[in-house]
């Protein structure tokens, strides 16, 4: 067999199993079979909605169980999956089939093989605050600052110091950087007003509304100009072999604030979540100055256990 003429004939089949698996180009949303849809299509709608972090998972595990929506006899193979994974899987499952139109065969799917998105349990949740170690955070988190270069170092501040998550600390700290203050900043209430960039911090379920920043800590911000990527932050703590704890700074920051007497209500708003209750949609109009220097005194403990 001439070998030069076999060649492009590999090719070419090669060609045709990605063609298949990857998704025809000439196939848009709507599609029935999620084998056949535009990957690239889909990454887009997802970043409407989500970080490109959080983007990547669902991407992953989208492409590695989407013949579940083919096949949906197959969905109780999902049970064999810890729970964590399981509901990751669930998650890119359901975005997937709302991208492609299935979302309602999606739903009497998971209900026929008997899946539970596996919330955890009270006891869960109790053994879970009676392990944690905070101070562990605290030491971690003054090992990072003292390791990392300084742009990176104000960005994990900037986190400890606001309690927003990591990715929204990045979007944060670049927009300060490269845009400034106006329009973002409200001077009287020392406060960031995030909800002004709705594409960038009010997701489907993970929002950020506002964050009252020390002006100390703004002036930092301006000066260092940090235009940190979450991916590039990873990198840095893995290179020193530092762990990834960056979303336990969160949990620092609420229980902080909580211990110093701040209201649940003023937490859960500056955390991005806004309950549904009747008490803090009409009733509770709290001093927001007031509260603001409580917010301060708790943040200022945080720097002082670190001793950055």
């Amino acid at each position: 067999m001439d070998m030069a003429k076999a060649k492009p004939v590999f090719k070419e089949v090669a060609f045709k199993t990605v063609y298949f698996w990857w998704g025809r180009p000439d196939l848009n949303r709507g599609q029935e079979s999620p084998s056949l849809l535009q990957w690239d299509d889909f990454k887009t709608w997802l970043l409407n909605e989500h970080s490109k972090n959080t983007v990547d998972h669902l991407l992953r595990y989208a492409r590695q169980y989407s013949y579940l929506l083919n096949d949906p006899a197959k969905m109780t193979d999902l049970h064999g999956l810890s729970r964590d994974k399981r509901r990751n899987v669930m998650a890119a499952l359901a975005n997937l089939s709302r991208f492609i139109g299935t979302y309602d065969q999606w739903q009497g799917a998971i209900k026929k093989a008997g899946l539970h998105w596996g919330k955890r349990s009270s006891l869960e949740a109790v053994i879970s605050i009676l392990e944690e170690d905070l101070s562990d955070v605290e030491a971690w988190l003054k090992k990072a600052a003292d390791a990392l270069p300084e742009t990176y170092r104000t960005v994990i501040i900037f986190q400890a110091l606001t309690g927003v998550r990591p990715t929204e600390a990045c979007v944060s700290c670049f927009l300060i950087s490269t845009k400034g203050l106006e329009g973002y900043y409200n001077a009287q209430l020392s406060m960031l007003e995030h909800f002004r960039y709705p594409d960038l911090f009010l997701r489907r379920s993970k929002n950020a509304y506002i964050s009252f920043v020390p002006q100390d800590l703004l002036d930092h911000v301006l000066e260092v100009k940090p235009v940190v990527k979450y991916t590039a932050m990873i990198s840095a703590l893995r290179h020193r072999n530092l762990h990834i704890r960056l979303i336990e700074l969160r949990k620092l920051y609420a229980t902080t604030l909580r211990e110093k007497g701040i209201p649940q209500e003023i937490i859960d708003i500056l955390q991005g979540r806004v309950s549904q209750s009747i008490f803090l949609r009409h009733y509770y109009k709290p001093y927001l100055a007031e509260v603001r220097n409580k917010v301060f005194e708790a943040s200022s403990s945080i720097l002082e256990k670190i001793k950055v």
